[in-house]
Order: C-alpha cells, then structure tokens, then sequence
C-alpha cells in the first residue's frame, strides 16, 4: 500500500531512473558472478526476520513502481535452493500481485479499460508461465540465474529511459 502511495505522490521518472540503475547494476553482478547456495537456510527466527524484510522492500518496489521485486532476485538466488526459490518467487508474486491490484484499484489507478486490457493480455503470461517453467526444468541452477540476469538489463535500461 505504501508502494502504491509513493508511485501516486513521487516523480515517476525519477523512480523509475533510480530502480533501472539499482536493477542494472545487480544484473551485471550476477553474471559476472553468479550466487549457487550448497544448501537451504535454517528456518530459524533470523531467516526469517530476513526474509520478512526482503519481501517488504520488494513489495514497496513494486507498489511504488510496478516493476519486479529486485530485493527477492537479490537475496532468493544467494540463500536458496533452485526449487524453494521458484516457490518463494510463485508465492510473493502471486500473493504480492493479489494485493497490488487491490491497492491500484483503491488508489484509484485501475479503471475498467485497464483491467481488460490485463484480462487481454492473460494468455501471453500464460504461455510465458509454461515456457518459464519448461527452460527452469532444463537450465542448470547458474544458467538459471544468467538467464534471469540476461533479462533484467533491458527492463534496468527502459527504465532508465535508454529506450
């Protein structure tokens, strides 16, 4: 809800350069090194205060900009398994996308043409969905992570506003 109040109040252009320069330069980090955990975190009380806190900074990335939640690429690939960190990913973003659209209607910002042009667009995140979870059965856990990397750089640079 936060989120969704600083994108109404805030310039979106400058949101929109700060989180392109913070996305880009974490993508060109991770390929130049690429996070390969050996083994889960403990599911202890200080996981997951951490973890708590990666969620909240990415839901407010995302309620402030709409744009994917950067602290969970940061911190998931770092700390889990490929499998837990495709649950925890389906999780906050199903969860987080549940909310959002909730906020963006409150807020005023979702209006009924919007919504089917969403509705319009569902079978290419379907197909996207199947494809995703085709390469994720097929890419080792780094090509995994490149992947995800190789496809963050041109969001980080339209929304810099390179083009």
């Amino acid at each position: 809800m936060l989120g969704t109040r600083l994108l109404v109040m805030l310039p979106e252009v400058q949101l929109k350069l700060a989180l392109g320069i913070v996305l880009l330069a974490f993508a060109l980090r991770s390929l130049v090194r690429l996070p390969a955990p050996e083994a889960a975190p403990p599911l202890d009380a200080a996981e997951l205060a951490r973890l708590l806190a990666v969620m909240a900074s990415g839901g407010l990335i995302v309620g402030a900009l709409g744009a994917g939640a950067l602290p969970l690429f940061v911190y998931l690939p770092l700390r889990y398994l490929p499998a837990a960190m495709r649950a925890l990913f389906t999780s906050a973003f199903g969860l987080g996308t549940l909310a959002w659209t909730l906020a963006n209607w409150q807020a005023g910002l979702l209006t009924g043409p919007l919504a089917r042009l969403a509705l319009l667009t569902l079978p290419g995140m379907l197909a996207g969905l199947f494809l995703g979870a085709w390469l994720f059965e097929r890419l080792p856990g780094r090509g995994r992570v490149r992947l995800v990397s190789l496809l963050l750089v041109p969001v980080a640079l339209r929304l810099m506003g390179v083009f």
